[in-house]
C-alpha cells in the first residue's frame, strides 16, 4: 500500500477551509474562511518536505503550477510569459527549440505549461486519509524529464535574476560574472546542480546571491519582510506570497559557465513527530507554522476530476491562499 503521493504526481487540488482552520479553534478566522469560494488547480507535486509515515495526520509538499496557457508577466521579478514549458501533447511556445515534457501517461490536456518563478511556488499538506495511491489513474512526470524540467527552470530563472541586476544597477560579484545580452546568456548556459531544487542552503564552495527584498504577501505565519535575521542568515532573495528563493553558485575548473542552483529558502527549526525526522538527517525540515499551511482536497485522477471543465486558473488558486492565510 501506498500511503502518501509520489513527488513526480500531478494532482488536481482544492483548498479545504474547514480543516485548514480546524487547529485554530478561532469562530472569526471560520466566519472569514466560510465566506472564501474556492476554485480547483492543477499542481506538480516536486518534493515531499517530511519524510512520511504511516500515522502522520498530513504530508508537507512543495508544489509547481500548472496552468493553460503561458504564465502571467512579473514586471517586479523580471519574469517574463515565455518562462515556462509546454506539457505534451501541447508544443507551443514561443523559443522555438524548447521541447515539451513528455508525461506518462500522456497529459490529458493539450494546452498546459509548467509555469516557473518564486510566485509559483507553493508548500500545501494532503490529509492521511488512508487511501492507496498506488490504486487508480495517476499522470507522473518520468525522472528524466523532470531533470530537462529543473534546467530549463534554472535557466529562466538564471535570466530574470540577471535582468534583474542590471535593472538595479547592482555591481557584480567575484562568483558570478553579469550578463549583458539574453545571446551572451544562452551562448553560457549554466547548469543545474541537482535534479530537483534542495529545501536547505549549500555550505560549502557556494556564495548566495543577494539582493534587495521583493515586497511579499505574507504566508500563514509569516513575518519575512526580507531584512529579518533568518533571511539575513540564508541569504535568500525575498519572495512574492510569502515564498522566497535564493540561488547558490560555484565556480568549476574547466568550465566556461558557473554552475548554480535554484531554491525555496526555508527558515526555522527541524521538527516532526518521528524522532527520525527530527534528527533531519535528510534535510527535510520543518517548522512551527507547518500547521498552518494549507490543507487541501486532492485527486490524481486529472481527466476524470476535470472532464468536461476548463483547466482552471491556478491564479485564482493562489489568491485564495492568499486570503485564507494572511
Amino acid at each position: 500500500m501506498l500511503f502518501f503521493p509520489l513527488p513526480g504526481t500531478y494532482a488536481v487540488v482544492e483548498i479545504d477551509v474547514e480543516r485548514t482552520l480546524q487547529i485554530l479553534d478561532d469562530p472569526v478566522a471560520n466566519a472569514a474562511g466560510a465566506k472564501i469560494k474556492t476554485t480547483k488547480a492543477i499542481v506538480y507535486l516536486d518534493m515531499i518536505l517530511q519524510l512520511p509515515f504511516p500515522d502522520d495526520e498530513t504530508f508537507k509538499y512543495m508544489a509547481y503550477l500548472i496552468g493553460p496557457g503561458l504564465r502571467p508577466e512579473h514586471p517586479e521579478l523580471c519574469i517574463t510569459p515565455d518562462m515556462c514549458i509546454p506539457i505534451y501533447p501541447n508544443t507551443q511556445h514561443p523559443v522555438e527549440d524548447r521541447e515539451a515534457l513528455k508525461s506518462e501517461p500522456p497529459f490529458p490536456f493539450d494546452h498546459c505549461y509548467h509555469w516557473f518563478g518564486p510566485d509559483m511556488w507553493l508548500d500545501l499538506r494532503i490529509v492521511n486519509g488512508g487511501r492507496d495511491y498506488s490504486l487508480g489513474t495517476h499522470t507522473i512526470l518520468p525522472p528524466d524529464q523532470h531533470v530537462k524540467m529543473v534546467g530549463v527552470q534554472g535557466r529562466d530563472i538564471w535570466r530574470s535574476i540577471c535582468v534583474q541586476k542590471e535593472r538595479d544597477d547592482l555591481t557584480g560579484t567575484s562568483a558570478v560574472p553579469l550578463v549583458a545580452s539574453e545571446s551572451t546568456q544562452e551562448s553560457q548556459p549554466p547548469r543545474t546542480r541537482s535534479p530537483s531544487p534542495a529545501r536547505s542552503i549549500s555550505t560549502s564552495g557556494t556564495e548566495p546571491f543577494k539582493q534587495d527584498p521583493v515586497p511579499s504577501m505574507s504566508a500563514a505565519g509569516s513575518d519575512c519582510d526580507g531584512e529579518c535575521e533568518e533571511h539575513e542568515q540564508c541569504g535568500c532573495y525575498g519572495g512574492v506570497s510569502g515564498e522566497c528563493y535564493s540561488v547558490s553558485v560555484s565556480e568549476d575548473d574547466g568550465e566556461d559557465a558557473p554552475r548554480f542552483s535554484v531554491h525555496p529558502s526555508s527558515g526555522g527549526s527541524c521538527r516532526s513527530t518521528q524522532s527520525l525526522n527530527e534528527l533531519d538527517i535528510f534535510g527535510l525540515d520543518g517548522d512551527d507554522q507547518d500547521d498552518l499551511l494549507p490543507i487541501v482536497k486532492i485527486s490524481l485522477d486529472l481527466g476524470a476530476h476535470l472532464e468536461g471543465e476548463d483547466v482552471p486558473d491556478p491564479m485564482a488558486f493562489m489568491r485564495q491562499r492568499d486570503e485564507l492565510v494572511k
